[in-house]
């Protein structure tokens, strides 16, 4: 049990902090089994831990947050090490299901926080889950969902190969055939908008966040199939959608709501002037917020094709938003 101080209106509080249910020992594999079971398998405890944390991330409370984050983080790499040291499945994948639950929970772009590294890991502890259970298709078609629905891992063609190994299996519930006909016709939907863009309009209304993850798409598609003409008009797509929206998140979470009008009209009015920006003329985009759109895997594909450039674009100064940057200014 932890005690929480603060100061509120200028007066000391003390409250019990939340807790999550007491651990079994790491070495008593049938208690873990106990604590990690769900309400199927007859448990609540590992519901009830979940639960602890999810409320208290909804709260944003600017005290228990930071608090319960590390918990969560401390929960998981304790979960993990259990799982890798008894090799069980169940293991694996009460700790993938926690990796997942906090990316949702505790990483907020609009706090600086990735999800990528909590999804990557659920994906990499989900494969070791298959490794543990060969006769379960669950984790392939968890794996697929986390493939096909969150943005900052997707890749559908590895989703297509997931789904097809699950459905190969001999046992499989209603429940998993039903599952994999709806990540089928998912993956079908995604896959007929995988359309490369011929002379886009950038002036036009989109969703710059939605043609961003699109391209992004398009850059994995491309460069695993080793089409480096394609891959350079996706890149080059990716490179201006890009641009134009980390000036629009900018101008969403920089500015005062009076400044955004003017801000927004000047963008618009000059977005046809990305036709004439490439990598490999302007180098890397320098960001606008602490996370940046154009990732490591991003450059790494545009030094795949054209080589490193180095240079840096200050997107605000190009669109005249504001006065030249220092690179490591936000």
């Amino acid at each position: 049990m932890q005690i929480r101080v603060y100061e509120d209106e200028g007066t000391i509080q003390t409250e019990l902090a939340n807790s999550h249910p007491h651990r079994p020992s790491d070495d008593d594999l049938k208690a873990l089994l106990v604590y990690t079971a769900n309400p199927r398998e007859g448990g609540m405890t590992f519901n009830a831990l979940q639960a602890n944390f999810a409320e208290r991330a909804a709260r944003l409370d600017p005290v228990d947050r930071p608090l319960a984050k590390r918990e969560m983080a401390d929960e998981i790499d304790w979960l993990e090490a259990a799982a890798y040291r008894h090799r069980h499945h169940r293991l694996f994948r009460a700790a993938a299901s926690m990796s997942e639950f906090f990316s949702t929970w505790f990483c907020h772009t609009s706090l600086g926080e990735d999800k990528r590294p909590a999804l990557e890991r659920s994906l990499r502890l989900l494969s070791e889950q298959t490794k543990c259970a060969c006769s379960d298709p669950a984790p392939l078609l968890m794996a697929a969902r986390l493939r096909i629905f969150r943005p900052q891992i997707r890749d559908l063609v590895d989703a297509r190969r997931l789904v097809t190994i699950a459905s190969s299996y001999s046992v499989l519930s209603k429940e998993q055939r039903d599952l994999i006909t709806s990540l089928r016709s998912e993956l079908d939907r995604k896959e007929c908008k995988l359309v490369l863009p011929v002379d886009f309009d950038y002036t036009g209304n989109y969703d710059s966040n939605q043609e961003l993850l699109l391209a992004k798409t398009l850059r994995q598609q491309f460069r695993k199939a080793k089409d480096t003409e394609s891959l350079g008009r996706a890149l080059t797509h990716l490179y201006r959608i890009a641009f134009i929206a980390e000036v629009e998140r900018h101008i969403e979470l920089r500015l005062t709501s009076k400044a955004r009008e003017p801000a927004m009209k000047t963008l618009r009015d000059n977005r046809y002037r990305v036709l004439a920006l490439t990598y490999a003329d302007n180098g890397k985009i320098l960001p606008t917020y602490e996370v940046p759109l154009l990732g490591v895997n991003d450059y790494r594909a545009f030094v795949h094709v054209w080589g490193l450039v180095d240079k840096w674009i200050d997107p605000l100064t190009f669109f005249g938003i504001m006065p030249a940057r220092l690179r490591n200014s936000s």
